[in-house]
C-alpha cells in the first residue's frame, strides 16, 4: 500500500441512543405512563421538555442509578419515591418503550456482509446489553463498550482507547 492510499476500513463503532434507537413514543410518555400506575397524573409533553432541561443541566453524570434518580426527580420537579423511580428505571429495560431506527438493521447487515467488525461505544448503564439483545440488535456487534462498565465516558480518550484495543 502506498503512503497516499487510504487504509481500508476494518471496524465501525456506533453510539446507541439517538443513533441506533430512541425512547418511544417519548421519554415523557414513558414517565407519564409509569407515574399513572402510582396515581400521579402528568403531561407527557411537559415531562419530555423537563427531561431535556434536566439532562442538559447534569454535570459529571455517571450513569449510576443514583444519577438517574436525580434526573428523574428534576424531570418531575419534586421528590419522587424510590418505588416510582425503580419502576421508571425498570420500564426502560422493556423493548416496547424503544424504537430502533428503520435504517439500522439494513446498515448493520450490509456492514457485516463486508466483513466489518462492529461495536457499540455508548455512555449508558447496565441495561444496554440486555436491551440490545431484546431488540434483536446484539448479535450484530462484536463488542459492547458501555461507559458504566468501562469506567470512562465519551468524550474521554480512555473509552476510545479501550475500544481500539478490543477491536484489533
Amino acid at each position: 500500500m502506498s503512503v497516499n492510499q487510504p487504509r481500508p476500513i476494518k471496524a465501525i463503532s456506533f453510539d446507541a441512543g439517538g443513533t441506533l434507537l430512541e425512547p418511544w413514543p417519548s421519554v415523557g410518555q414513558v414517565y407519564c405512563d409509569v407515574a399513572r400506575e402510582f396515581g400521579i397524573d402528568s403531561d407527557p409533553a411537559q415531562l419530555t421538555a423537563a427531561f431535556g432541561d434536566a439532562w442538559r443541566s447534569r454535570e459529571r453524570f455517571s450513569y449510576s442509578r443514583e444519577d438517574w434518580h436525580a434526573v428523574v426527580q428534576l424531570t418531575f420537579g419534586r421528590k419522587i419515591t424510590r418505588e416510582l423511580f425503580g419502576a421508571i428505571y425498570e420500564r426502560f429495560t422493556h423493548p416496547e418503550v424503544w424504537r430502533v431506527y428503520p435504517d439500522v438493521e439494513p446498515a448493520l447487515r450490509k456492514a457485516r456482509e463486508h466483513g466489518l467488525k462492529l461495536a457499540v461505544i455508548s455512555n449508558w448503564d447496565e441495561r444496554l446489553g440486555p436491551l440490545l439483545q431484546n431488540l434483536g440488535l446484539r448479535s450484530y456487534f462484536d463488542h459492547l463498550l458501555i461507559s458504566i462498565e468501562i469506567g470512562s465516558h465519551k468524550p474521554e480518550p480512555a473509552i476510545f482507547e479501550h475500544a481500539a484495543r478490543e477491536m484489533k
